[in-house]
């Protein structure tokens, strides 16, 4: 064996191992995140549990004074609520971790007879988790704002579900494109997977059962919805309770008082807070469960994000090469990077494969003039 052959093998045993620790520090990451949230929860509905009695016990020792009730009530609400985010994000870190075991898997998974495709691989194994994560921070907001739409309550609504009236001029060419092949989102491309598939059958189901065709079904685990369930229902009590301290702590003659107006006001904000603030939870965890932010699509936008940093970083030494400046290849990489999710991709995302391709013959192009 010649001592560059040996050289090589060295180095991908040794870039081979680095992945394999990397995985295993993702798979504790992601572990450790979930056993958190599940202590937090359970936590929460003791500590709730605790302050609402609390609550009803200063109520009736103290001759109904229904304040401390209503306090109580909205401490829970506002823990509970609390506690529903936090386990959003944790769960957000841990698909996002998990999804990068997935994507290097798949990235060792090229097929070893294709030179070109060993190549790409070597390089997309070669990207360090930090480097990673900040590309993913620049690249991955550009792709959720694409495919999501916040309002000023926070809500998160599907873009391209949206009448075609309330896209704006700058999305509505992509939306039929999107709708053929909705990739960020597991459940919508099984439903049009199974949709072509009743229309191939003309909606016979005789024809269904004669080609032995079932209806494709996608089932992500409900761990995190049932945990926010159970959190909800808390927050259900703690608004009850609230509501019907504040009908107690106001006079049956309602005569429009600075403080019956200052109570109405609070009572008011406590209600939209809480409903708006679950919605956009439940919304959350819609789209942790099959939508961008789950394990199996943000393997892919892992993809997506390593490609636009090599790109980046290749645009950013060939631009420095130019100027003269080879001592600072990363000079201007962040712009690079930049231009490439805010420009190049968002431009491409209704046909993400095709941009893939040509980005990856880019890449696999400059490596080879290296040489």
């Amino acid at each position: 064996m010649k001592p560059s052959e040996k050289s090589i093998k060295k180095n991908d045993d040794i870039l081979e191992n680095f992945n394999i620790k990397q995985i295993e520090i993702n798979r504790k990451e992601a572990a450790d995140v979930k056993s958190c949230f599940t202590t937090q929860a359970h936590q929460t509905l003791i500590a709730s549990a605790a302050i609402l009695g609390i609550g009803v016990n200063l109520m009736q020792s103290l001759s109904s004074n229904y304040y401390f009730l209503a306090l109580a009530a909205f401490l829970t609400i506002v823990l509970c609520q609390t506690t529903i985010h936090v386990g959003c994000h944790k769960y957000n870190t841990a698909n996002r971790t998990t999804a990068f075991q997935i994507h290097l898997a798949r990235v060792i998974d090229y097929d070893e007879n294709n030179k070109n495709g060993e190549k790409l691989a070597l390089e997309l194994r070669r990207i360090d988790w930090e480097e990673a994560m900040f590309a993913w921070r620049i690249v991955q907001p550009v792709i959720f704002e694409y495919f999501y739409k916040k309002n000023i309550f926070g809500f998160c609504f599907k873009r391209f579900k949206l009448p075609k009236w309330i896209i704006s001029n700058k999305y509505k060419m992509f939306v039929d494109n999107i709708k053929k092949y909705p990739w960020y989102d597991s459940r919508e491309l099984l439903k049009e997977h199974n949709l072509s598939k009743y229309k191939e059958n003309k909606g016979n189901p005789d024809i269904c059962n004669q080609n032995k065709s079932v209806i494709a079904n996608f089932y992500p685990g409900t761990y995190l919805r049932r945990m926010l369930m159970q959190l909800y229902i808390v927050t259900l009590i703690g608004l009850i309770l609230f509501l019907y301290s504040s009908k107690k702590i106001l006079p049956t003659n309602f005569s429009g008082s600075i403080n019956e107006l200052y109570i109405l006001s609070i009572t008011f904000i406590v209600v939209v807070f809480s409903i708006c603030s679950s919605l956009n939870s439940w919304w959350r965890c819609r789209i942790l469960e099959s939508g961008l932010l789950s394990i199996q699509t943000s393997a892919f936008v892992w993809r997506v994000v390593c490609i636009s940093h090599l790109t980046a970083k290749l645009n950013a030494i060939i631009a420095n090469r130019k100027a003269n400046s080879n001592n600072q290849i990363y000079n201007g990489y962040t712009v690079q990077l930049a231009k490439i999710a805010s420009s190049g991709l968002f431009n491409e995302l209704h046909k993400i494969h095709r941009w893939l391709n040509k980005k990856e013959k880019y890449i696999l192009k400059n490596l080879n003039n290296k040489q």
